[in-house]
């Protein structure tokens, strides 16, 4: 269940009921740049786990879409255009387009926790558990390379200066 408040009122929206047959709490949301959708994604904590990720229009609360019934998720986010949104799945970074909910790219990436979109969205970094960081081509679907290697490197962000 997601809940969603008006900040300047402090009143509650609405209460998004999860499709998930999933037990356990939503891990991750994420707004789209004008903030007419909300994406949510709901996982177990271990590997094997059935999760979903699903898409809320926000003035309604209503589910416009279910991606995908899958294993582990961990992180969901939408590009700066919000054509696309990324998510973890398993070992993979999967890249989907919002509007057909195709699934466009599957990138290998380890076991990846976190991803996030280059201010102008034509990169896309993702984080796993073992400190890796590694850099996409959005439009290819091709991994950059391999840049940083942090320890308890799961969660990534951006500035908007773009490094």
């Amino acid at each position: 269940m997601i809940l969603l408040w008006a900040v300047a009122s402090g009143q509650l929206v609405h209460v998004l009921r999860c499709t998930s047959d999933v037990k356990h709490s939503t891990v991750s949301v994420a707004f789209n740049q004008d903030t007419t959708l909300l994406a949510s994604c709901i996982s177990g904590h271990t590997k094997g786990n059935r999760g979903t990720i699903e898409i809320w229009e926000v003035a309604s609360g209503r589910l416009c879409q279910v991606l995908v019934r899958a294993g582990y998720i961990r992180s969901v986010t939408f590009s700066p255009n919000g054509i696309f949104l990324a998510s973890n799945i398993e070992e993979t970074v999967q890249l989907w387009e919002v509007a057909s909910g195709q699934l466009v790219h599957v990138l290998q990436g380890g076991a990846v926790d976190s991803v996030v979109f280059s201010p102008d969205g034509t990169l896309l970094a993702s984080g796993d558990r073992h400190g890796n960081v590694r850099l996409w081509s959005v439009g290819q679907g091709t991994l950059i390379g391999t840049y940083l290697s942090l320890p308890g490197g799961e969660w990534l962000t951006y500035i908007p200066q773009g490094y």
